[in-house]
């Protein structure tokens, strides 16, 4: 493929970068394979309570951000957040997502986004590049 006035040194590294995406894309697909065939997570054993009136600054947090369909609860108040890897011993916030599934009546953990505690020393996610 080729785009008017477009230079061969443009076209050579644009190819270079198709040959890189395609190669990433293969690779987050084996990632999502993986996921996928995960065996059944460790079952939820406490009865977390989530409150939406304590949430209202996470809420004003999200909308802030455009976040209008997103799901937002608070789990102050039990162990949830220090459980999931969400906060840590001394209090402090931390980047978790975790997704749970619901199988033969059992609520399970089934992935967290462990990215953040397992990056190499000179990677750290910003908000802008």
């Amino acid at each position: 493929m080729q785009f008017p006035n477009e230079s061969k040194a443009y076209r050579a590294a644009r190819n270079d970068l198709l040959k890189a995406e395609i190669d990433l894309w293969r690779q987050i697909e084996k990632v999502a394979a993986l996921r996928r065939s995960l065996p059944a997570g460790g079952e939820v054993a406490e009865d977390y309570v989530f409150d939406s009136e304590r949430g209202k600054r996470i809420l004003a947090y999200a909308r802030e951000r455009g976040w209008l369909n997103f799901r937002l609860l608070s789990s102050a108040g039990n162990n949830y957040n220090r459980d999931y890897h969400g906060e840590t011993t001394d209090g402090s916030q931390m980047p978790m997502l975790n997704v749970f599934v619901k199988n033969g009546g059992k609520l399970r953990h089934f992935f967290g986004t462990e990215l953040l505690y397992a990056r190499e020393a000179d990677w750290y996610p910003k908000l802008s590049y």
